[in-house]
């Protein structure tokens, strides 16, 4: 019996010790070469809340790095997954470049995305489905994270406080809030309040996008016929 519980004591030591070796090679493969992932495995824009005039906006998507910070710009590759990807280079985006520098001294880095507004729809949303691959001066980092989703298009959502107005501007339309955006200068936050906290003042400027499709009816934006407290 004794020898039985030693033996099963050494077993279990050998394991322990099996299995801490085994830890420390997947830390040494680990830790050999920078490696490089996504922090995030999805992302979206919308110009739909800009003025009308702003048809250019670039998105940084951000990426990271693992291991040392290097005193040599480095290099980092990506590619897209065409079969997940929606929007088309040229058209929707400026085409991605093969790689992209990493900073000296730096572990964060961005894949800068050149979005263009004119041809997107107001109702889609489109994809690029972005893959990280190896290179010269990295390997991948993470396997979970080597591929990530960036959505973006130029949908104008009905926002919370649209409620607040609906009397005098009726129901949403995305002409009416972008008409209000263009002559506000900017959108209001999508919460409750924005509206409320000035009502009147608000309520002015939809007074003058009222006037604007009044006078543009092949619009076919109309509103509806109350009268406005001011």
């Amino acid at each position: 019996m004794k020898l039985q519980h030693i033996a099963k004591e050494i077993l279990a030591i050998s394991i322990c010790l099996l299995t801490l070796q085994a830890c420390n090679n997947d830390s040494v493969m680990y830790e050999e070469g920078a490696r490089i992932y996504f922090p995030v495995d999805s992302m979206h824009y919308s110009f739909g809340d800009k003025a009308l005039n702003y048809t250019q906006h670039t998105f940084e998507f951000p990426v990271r790095i693992l291991g040392d910070i290097s005193k040599q710009t480095r290099k980092f590759k990506v590619t897209l997954d065409a079969s997940k990807t929606t929007a088309e280079a040229g058209k929707h985006y400026k085409a991605l470049s093969a790689e992209y520098e990493v900073a000296i001294d730096s572990v964060n880095t961005v894949i800068p995305i050149e979005l263009y507004r004119e041809k997107l729809g107001d109702t889609e949303e489109y994809l690029l489905t972005l893959k990280l691959e190896a290179n010269d001066d990295f390997e991948l980092g993470v396997r979970e994270s080597l591929t990530a989703v960036f959505a973006f298009g130029n949908v104008l959502l009905e926002p919370k406080w649209w409620s607040s107005c609906k009397r005098y501007v009726g129901p949403y339309h995305p002409a009416k809030y972008q008409k209000f955006i263009e002559i506000h200068g900017e959108a209001l936050p999508d919460k409750y309040s924005s509206y409320n906290d000035r009502n009147m003042y608000y309520l002015s400027i939809f007074k003058q996008v009222k006037t604007y499709f009044e006078e543009n009816p092949q619009e076919g934006i109309f509103f509806p016929d109350v009268t406005w407290p001011l």
